[in-house]
């Protein structure tokens, strides 16, 4: 069965590809922290108490939701451009686009290991996930719950999943992870706005300034 994926957010100006969007060109210390920090945030401008615990064994903060503490993880979406193999195959050449991926296990993790202490995180270490996607001009937030997480055949939460979210496009599968519903906050400079006018007002929409003309 296959879908419509409607277009979630603008796509990237030049500025944000260069100023640290790509995961090779940023700090991850500095860019997990800011991501932590705009959570933090996001959090108490909605009156949702948290805490961080002393010791991260796994969860970033513990979330006060409807009484109930649930522990958080705090991750930072990261842009990656890939292959379209279909259409790359088609046209004949290199085809590349924007892919935006969201981690669920720590960055290059691919077993744990006992020696350093790593190790694969399930539904029975996390219950919600918050992804922040940003770059100076824009700030979007996710909210997954860990129900809604794929799992491998050990129990397991996924690497990572990928996701498009700069233009529409048609899904041959549903999607495991509906990432529109997942979008808790928006958050975009005037400079994008101003790119993208057509996005944020789109002409088929009526405005109430419509009935002054």
């Amino acid at each position: 069965m296959s879908r419509t994926i409607p277009q979630l957010m603008p796509p990237l100006l030049e500025e944000e590809l260069v100023t640290g969007m790509d995961r090779k060109n940023s700090d991850t210390i500095f860019s997990g922290k800011s991501a932590e920090s705009i959570i933090a945030s996001y959090l108490l401008r909605n009156k949702i108490n948290f805490a961080e615990p002393a010791i991260d064994q796994g969860n970033d903060f513990w979330v006060e939701d409807n009484g109930i503490i649930k522990r958080a993880q705090v991750k930072k979406v990261v842009f990656k451009m890939k292959l379209d193999v279909n259409v790359s195959k088609r046209k004949g050449f290199e085809i590349r686009r924007p892919t935006f991926d969201f981690r669920f296990q720590s960055a290059g993790a691919k077993k744990p290991d006992v020696n350093t202490g790593r190790k694969f995180y399930g539904p029975n270490d996390i219950d919600v996930f918050y992804h922040v996607l940003w770059t100076p001009l824009r700030e979007l937030i996710f909210k997954l719950d860990s129900d809604q997480v794929p799992l491998d055949k050990n129990g397991h939460f996924l690497q990572a999943k990928s996701a498009a979210f700069d233009r529409s496009f048609t899904q041959r599968k549903v999607s495991e992870i509906d990432y529109a519903s997942a979008l808790r906050s928006a958050k975009y400079d005037a400079r994008i706005i101003q790119e993208n006018h057509d996005f944020f007002f789109p002409p088929s929409q009526q405005t109430i300034m419509d009935f002054f003309e």
